[in-house]
């Protein structure tokens, strides 16, 4: 997904990775978000909301083999819009059937990296 491109309006539920240096879009969809009266959760253990919003909770990310099951509790129970997770790991089948859960329930998880260039980590070579 195109976060540049993302647009309140046009937003669909899904999975989608930012770095949290990536102010603006964070800013973006906080605003999307708080205006649908949902819950907006942060799964971490070294980030903190800057502001907390009405509508949303701060919780300690659980351990990775847990962090699947936590998300689709917090998604199954219908009151919520977004999932903020700190550097969420995800293998190919885990990555689908989050997905699936995002459309079902119509939730945005967002997995946070600490690092300052997600765009800027490729590397070109003659191979």
């Amino acid at each position: 997904m195109a976060v540049n491109a993302l647009l309140p309006s046009r937003h669909q539920p899904g999975l989608m990775e930012l770095s949290i240096y990536q102010g603006s879009q964070l800013r973006s969809l906080m605003q999307h978000f708080t205006q649908q009266n949902k819950w907006i959760y942060l799964l971490a253990n070294n980030l903190r909301f800057k502001r907390t919003e009405h509508h949303s909770q701060q919780l300690p990310r659980p351990e990775a083999e847990q962090t699947l099951e936590w998300l689709e509790k917090l998604m199954s129970a219908g009151k919520t819009c977004a999932l903020f997770v700190e550097e969420l790991v995800l293998d190919e089948l885990n990555r689908k059937r989050l997905e699936q859960l995002c459309r079902q329930f119509g939730v945005t998880v967002v997995s946070l990296s600490k690092e300052k260039g997600l765009d800027n980590n490729l590397v070109f070579g003659p191979w």
